[in-house]
Order: C-alpha cells, then structure tokens, then sequence
C-alpha cells in the first residue's frame, strides 16, 4: 500500500498536469485580446512573483556564476521565443490540436537533439519509438494536407516552431544542471526574459490591460500561478518522492486534459486525427523514454 506521502504526491501531479493542460485553453481564451509581447510580460511578471517565495521556502541560493548566467541568458531568449510562437498559433490554430501536437512533439525532437548533441546511442526499441513519433507527428499536422497556407493558417507552423525553441531550452537546462539547480536556473530565466520583454512590451500598450475585465485577469494569473509556479514545483518535488521516471510519466497527462479541457470550455471538437496522431505519438514517447535513462524533460513552462 502507498504511503499517505506517495498518494499525496501523486493527487497534487495530477492536479500538476492538469493545469499544464489547462494553460493551453487559457491562452487561447486571452491571445487576441493584446499584442503576444504584452501577454508574455504580465504572464512572466507574476510568474517571478510568485515563485520567489518558493525560492525562499526551499531555501535556495541567488548566486551565480558566469557559466550559469550565460545559460540564464540564452535560456531566457529561448523562452521568449517559444511563447512568442506559441501564441502566434493559438491566434490561429486550437488550443487543443495545439497542445497533444506541441506536448508530444516536445519530448522526441528533445530525444532527437539529445542525441546529436549529447552523442547518446538509441537503442533499437528507441529508433522505433522515433519511427512512430514522427507518423504520429505527420497525422497531427494533417500531411494529406500539407500546403503553406494550411501549415500557417491551422497554426501548425508557429506550433512546430515553438517545439523546437522548447527542445532547445531544455537541452540549455540540461547543460546549465552543472552550475545551478534547475529551480534557480527556471526563477532566472524568467527574471531575465520579463526585463528583456518588458521595453519591447511598452510601446504595444502594456499598461492598456488595466482597462481590461476579470477574464483576463483570471487567466494571466491562472497561467502564472497554477499553470507554472505550482506545476513545476510540484514536478521537482514529485521527482524527489516519485523518482523522475515516475513523474515523467504524468506527463502523459498534459494532452489529454489539453484536449478535454479545450473541449469543455471552447467547444473545440476533437478531430480524429488528433486522437490518433496524439496516441501514436505518445505511445512513441512511452518506448523511448520507458526503463532508460531520463532523457532532460521540459519543466520550465506550460505548454
């Protein structure tokens, strides 16, 4: 029987991942409301705010390091662009496509760069995993369909951009694990990429928000304070309890609450492909990663 640590744990990943899920529907509910510039200001500002008492609960140090803080830079960058793209297609494309494409995408082309920049060797059980992920993948972005305006117009594009910004955050994570712990190394990045947004943010009307209703409000500070500070650290306390491998496996999670939320509050139905692509995709994620050693994982943001 589990412990009541264990079973607790396991209530609050669930919770975790379903708020990454969630994040999805609530930046599509927000994106045409400002320029993306001025959503990721105010989204990365409370983020800031509120995982600063987190750093100081956990009792984790502020110092740094050159090495680190060349990592924090271009983590930082990489974190802008990805949110910049990922709000672009959200303008276009659905919070729910978007998300089983993103979130499934996400962890093979960081197993794909893994292995040309770390130089890891695939075993057979993985390069089929790959196989299936990038069928998987194909059937998500309709490749019976594929044209340039289809590819920009359904949001795919900005979707498959924002994938590997993400993939390369997280092999920058991996990379800076050496010098910084990965909460400090999150805490910075976004410090860094708010006052990078924030004069790029200010001639689009960053302070227009103000004028702006409870929805807005509501969903900035569901993306900020559920959607990353909580998810994320529950996802490194859960790692310490559960193992990594474990917790991981919750991350299986975060498409299906992405589709049945987005479901549930902007009536987007689920295309078929969707479905199937997202489940062979996953299934190709489940073979490369199951009883080997954990390849980085994306903990810094929502999805």
């Amino acid at each position: 029987m589990k412990s009541p640590g264990t079973t607790t744990f396991t209530v609050l990943m669930i919770m975790a991942m379903t708020a990454w899920g969630g994040s999805w529907t609530s930046s599509k509910v927000i994106a045409s409301m400002a320029y993306p510039e001025v959503l990721i200001f105010w989204r990365f500002l409370f983020t800031v705010l509120s995982f600063f008492p987190i750093m100081l609960i956990w009792k984790k140090s502020f110092s740094l390091n050159r090495s680190s803080l060349i990592h924090i830079v271009l983590g930082a960058l990489l974190l802008l662009t990805y949110n910049r793209f990922f709000f672009w297609g959200l303008q276009n494309g659905m919070a729910g496509a978007g998300g089983v494409l993103v979130t499934t995408l996400n962890p093979l082309l960081i197993f794909l760069f893994s292995l040309i920049i770390f130089r890891r060797r695939a075993r057979a059980r993985q390069i089929i995993g790959l196989i299936l992920g990038l069928t998987g993948g194909a059937i998500l972005l309709e490749i019976w369909n594929l044209n340039i305006g289809h590819l920009f117009g359904s949001g795919n594009a900005f979707f498959i951009a924002a994938c590997i910004a993400w993939a390369s955050l997280t092999i920058v994570s991996e990379k800076s694990k050496h010098s910084i712990s990965p909460l400090v190394f999150s805490f910075y990045v976004y410090c860094c990429a708010t006052v990078i947004i924030f004069p790029v943010s200010l001639p689009l009307g960053v302070f227009d928000v103000f004028q702006f209703g409870w929805i807005f409000w509501f969903n900035i500070l569901y993306m900020a304070f559920l959607a990353t500070t909580f998810a994320t650290t529950v996802y490194f306390a859960a790692s310490g309890r559960l193992g990594s491998e474990k917790a991981g496996a919750f991350i299986f999670l975060v498409p299906f609450s992405a589709v049945l939320i987005s479901w549930w509050i902007l009536h987007e139905t689920p295309r078929w492909y969707t479905i199937v692509g997202g489940i062979i995709a996953m299934s190709a994620v489940y073979l490369i990663n199951i009883k080997a050693k954990p390849h980085p994982q994306a903990v810094i943001a929502s999805k």
